[in-house]
């Protein structure tokens, strides 16, 4: 059923034009809060970011298991990751849409998630996840 419902929020929908810069390796890959639980790289509780090489991803939050999927780009002179959510199959833009990289704490902060550094647990996003999350 979880799976059934991730394939059902994330959609291939639009192109990936806006996201053709891409995303440097040392950003590719699973990045999560501390409390994270994970089942290979399927995320079971916690926050998650998933970023491809492609600028395609996911922010995921669990449980229950709900997310969105996102195009990303990265500006390496300020260390932030702009994104756009994809919803319903349309490209849409919220408010904090970025997500900063702390090059020394190699850590990642989502301007939504206030107060709560991401962790690098991954540093592949494997075909099988981006299958998974519908991507």
């Amino acid at each position: 059923m979880k799976n059934v419902l991730i394939i059902l929020i994330f959609s291939l929908g639009p192109s990936m034009s806006w996201c053709e810069e891409g995303i440097p390796d040392y950003l590719v890959g699973v990045w999560a809060s501390e409390d994270s639980k994970f089942g290979g790289q399927s995320l079971h509780k916690g926050v998650a970011v998933y970023l491809g090489s492609n600028g395609v991803g996911a922010i995921v939050g669990a449980p229950p298991t709900l997310g969105h999927k996102i195009l990303a780009t990265y500006d390496p002179e300020s260390n932030t990751i702009h994104y756009k959510v994809v919803l319903n199959e349309k490209v849409v833009d919220i408010d904090k849409n970025t997500m900063t990289y702390n090059p020394s704490s190699n850590t990642l902060s989502v301007a939504i998630i206030e107060n709560m550094p991401l962790h690098r647990k991954f540093d592949v996003f494997t075909t099988y996840i981006k299958e998974e999350l519908g991507l």
